[in-house]
């Protein structure tokens, strides 16, 4: 139970901070109209993902277990790419979006609802992570959502706050959780590669 509430906590922190559409929409309203009028698209992520997760968790619900064992080992790849991408991107800095010109959530929503990264993401790690905790209990699905989704909303507040107030603390701040969830996401993604082996 412990080991799902930490992958969903620290999935939850990349999410939220590897560079992406959605990032760059949410660091340009704050910083054009402040934090007050932005921090509902924190909420982007909830409303985006619910039909997301529901579809894939009945897609792979069905497949067979060699299907699953595959997407296991896709997944434990996926997320040392994502480790590869957060260390690289925590040396670049961040651009705003000059196109963004209004804050609309309905927008945000479809905007990151279109984005391939959380469909990629639910498929080949989050909902298979989401069916195991399920197996053993409801209660352990719930405790990675929740994890998840507490996670990416603080980052998510937080950064809006951030780059809202001090454009110069921003971008240290993202850089350094960067930094941190490229060094956790490689652990975790050998960790999954370790359990899809049929070795733990």
């Amino acid at each position: 139970m412990l080991s799902l509430l930490l992958r969903g906590t620290l999935l939850g922190v990349t999410a939220a901070i590897l560079p992406g559409p959605y990032q760059m929409y949410l660091v340009t309203q704050a910083s054009r109209h402040g934090w007050r009028t932005t921090m509902p698209l924190a909420l982007v992520p909830l409303l985006s993902d619910l039909p997301i997760v529901l579809l894939l968790v009945i897609a792979i619900s069905q497949m067979p277990s060699w299907v699953l064992t595959i997407i296991g080992f896709a997944g434990g790849v996926f997320l040392l790419y994502l480790a590869y991408e957060a260390w690289r991107a925590s040396s670049q800095p961040i651009e705003s979006n000059s196109e963004v010109r209004s804050i609309n959530l309905l927008r945000g929503t479809v905007m990151n609802l279109v984005n391939p990264n959380p469909w990629i993401f639910w498929s080949l790690t989050g909902v298979p992570i989401l069916l195991e905790g399920y197996r053993n209990s409801p209660y352990h699905a719930i405790i990675f959502l929740v994890g998840f989704y507490v996670a990416m909303a603080s980052v998510n507040i937080a950064q809006i706050i951030l780059f809202a107030s001090a454009a110069r603390v921003g971008p240290k701040f993202n850089h350094t959780l960067q930094k941190l969830a490229a060094i956790g996401l490689a652990l975790f993604g050998l960790y999954q590669l370790y359990r899809a082996s049929g070795l733990f």
